[in-house]
């Protein structure tokens, strides 16, 4: 049996020092800001987005990695003798997996085995920490896509949004949407669910309350809820990520709860704020 290398993409949100120490490949996806071109995770930060944008500059947009690039990376591994398994960002979020499904087919069958996440940010990361625990159990990559693919639909994903602006300026939403939840002080909930992101619940007040909605659909998991990783994810809120473990550290064991930070690629669609759970559910 060969070895395993396994790739993901750089919306994985799992942090540059975790990714290094589980020794997973990650292909950067990229933002353009006007006419300049910046690698997500590599010559870009969350920050650097929002700087931008409250400075009235160009909105970003995301592009997904090319083909070649997953060619480029791929081949050193497979001439070393390695299959190669792969999630990433899912199909209806980024064109990234037609990338590799591209790439994939200039390589011998039987070597790249990837599965479609569905999903975005952590969720991608709590499928790549299951995929590395099943590699270093000595499964093959076409085991460990098999494995991994019975976790997709076990993915549990929402966040809470600050504001609309980054939605509506990515042209996710409507100008009288963004309108109303600025008059209104709706904070969103999104959910992620049959492969796409939805407002699940428009609360109003401060973001604790929307924080709480979170908490209370938590709970409702708890009897059936996968303790290896449980990840709260933000992207510039400090005190929500604080505020959410504080209340995870009453339900669950503290070793389950993982912090993490959203790259460029999700905080170019998210903004500031913004706070994530996201976590599996048993069969």
């Amino acid at each position: 049996m060969n070895k395993v290398v396994i790739f993901t993409d750089s919306c994985v949100d799992l942090g540059s020092d975790t990714i290094q120490k589980l020794k997973v490949e990650v292909v950067p996806l990229l933002v353009n800001i006007g006419e300049k071109v910046f690698y997500d995770g590599v010559d870009i930060t969350p920050q650097d987005i929002i700087d931008s944008v409250a400075k009235g500059g160009v909105f970003p947009k995301t592009a997904a990695a090319a083909p070649a690039t997953f060619i480029e990376r791929f081949t050193p591994y497979i001439e070393q003798g390695y299959d190669i398994f792969y999630c990433g960002i899912g199909s209806t979020f980024s064109a990234t997996l037609n990338s590799v499904l591209i790439a994939r087919a200039e390589f011998p069958e039987n070597r790249i085995f990837l599965v479609d996440s569905s999903n975005l940010s952590s969720a991608i990361g709590l499928l790549i920490l299951k995929a590395v625990k099943y590699r270093d159990a000595g499964l093959s990559a076409k085991e460990i896509a098999e494995k991994v693919s019975e976790h997709v639909d076990r993915l549990r994903v929402q966040f809470v949004v600050d504001t609309l602006d980054f939605i509506y300026k990515g042209g996710r939403c409507s100008g009288a949407t963004l309108f109303f939840a600025k008059h209104l002080k709706i904070h969103p909930i999104l959910k992620v669910g049959d492969a796409k992101m939805n407002v699940y619940k428009k609360t109003r007040g401060p973001l604790v309350k929307a924080w709480n909605e979170m908490l209370s659909d938590f709970k409702k998991d708890l009897k059936n809820l996968d303790l290896d990783n449980v990840v709260i994810a933000g992207c510039a809120n400090e005190d929500g990520e604080k505020y959410m473990v504080e209340q995870l550290q009453k339900l669950i064991p503290a070793e389950s709860i993982r912090v993490t930070k959203v790259g460029s690629v999700i905080a170019t669609h998210c903004g500031p704020n913004t706070t994530g759970i996201l976590y599996l559910t048993k069969k």
